[in-house]
């Protein structure tokens, strides 16, 4: 009987605290600035089962009808590359139950990649380096390197997948997450930036990923995030869904220490400094946003 080999893992959200859009390369990809923070409160379920065989099947499975399983899956994208990158043959079989909200900007495809690459390379005894795995992952996904990353929050320039610096703050703070049903396309909200910021191009614009990670090693977090919290795409994205506006006031207005949209949206984001706080404010928004995905995600 073939031996299989199987692990489960928990890959967990992010949320940026910081997103800048520092400059546009040649091939038209944008240079980014962010400082992302995992939220393992807020996490899928992977099964990745692996057995030796002589020619290379990926079986991919999913609570979630709209998952594509082929190879607009990052997970198939990352175990096919792992595959050819190694030259070996296997049958992996990926069973995948989603919780994070697909296509909110919350990392959660770039997460379930990076943890079926931790799994081969786990099975595979670390056949690539460090190096190497960490470039894989950049080719699967630009998000997909920081999954890779043992601390919880981590500074990330060029495409949003070189690391400047890693850290785990000192100090427990608490993250709600709030996503209305409505998605953002991410290639109108680049192309919003465009029309709409001047001063993207602006040398002397502050730095504020910098900032915060500078900032990181220091005590009281969530005073320190609610001083640091910046994303670009907001003002565009608020002019695309109102909504989005509304729900960073109401978490601010319930007390939250800052208040954020993640990435390109449409997820909102508070900060709390504690955790009855949190579930106080989860519940009126459970109530009122009845059609919304509400949870904590740190």
């Amino acid at each position: 009987m073939q031996k299989i080999w199987k692990r489960i893992f928990y890959p967990p959200a992010k949320i940026n605290l910081t997103l800048e859009v520092v400059g546009k390369r040649a091939d038209g990809y944008h240079l980014l600035r962010t400082v992302m923070l995992k939220l393992p409160k807020l996490r899928d379920r992977l099964v990745l089962m692996i057995s030796s065989v002589s020619k290379m099947e990926i079986i991919l499975k999913s609570n979630q009808k709209s998952i594509p399983l082929d190879e607009k899956n990052t997970c198939y994208r990352a175990t096919q590359l792992f595959l050819e990158k190694i030259n070996q043959k296997a049958k992996v079989e990926i069973t995948l139950t989603k919780k994070i909200p697909f296509g909110a900007g919350l990392g959660g495809g770039s997460s379930d990649a990076a943890m079926t690459l931790l799994g081969l390379s786990q099975f595979f005894r670390k056949s690539l380096s460090k190096e190497q795995l960490i470039s894989l992952a950049s080719d699967v996904g630009k998000d997909v390197p920081f999954f890779l990353e043992e601390k919880e929050a981590a500074l990330m320039t060029g495409l949003g997948d070189k690391r400047e610096k890693s850290w785990s703050f000192k100090e427990r703070f608490f993250v709600l997450v709030v996503k209305p049903p409505e998605n953002v396309s991410t290639a109108l909200a680049y192309g919003g930036l465009a029309e709409k910021m001047w001063f993207l191009k602006k040398k002397q614009r502050f730095n504020w990923s910098a900032s915060l990670a500078n900032k990181s090693v220091q005590k009281k977090s969530e005073i320190i995030l609610s001083n640091s919290l910046y994303n670009d795409f907001e003002i565009t994205i608020e002019r695309q869904l109102p909504i989005i506006k509304e729900i960073k006031q109401s978490l601010l207005a319930f007390g939250a220490e800052g208040a954020l949209m993640s990435g390109s949206g449409s997820t909102v984001f508070g900060i709390f400094s504690s955790l009855p706080k949190l579930e106080r404010v989860q519940k009126i928004f459970k109530k009122h946003y009845s059609n919304f995905f509400v949870a904590r995600g740190r």
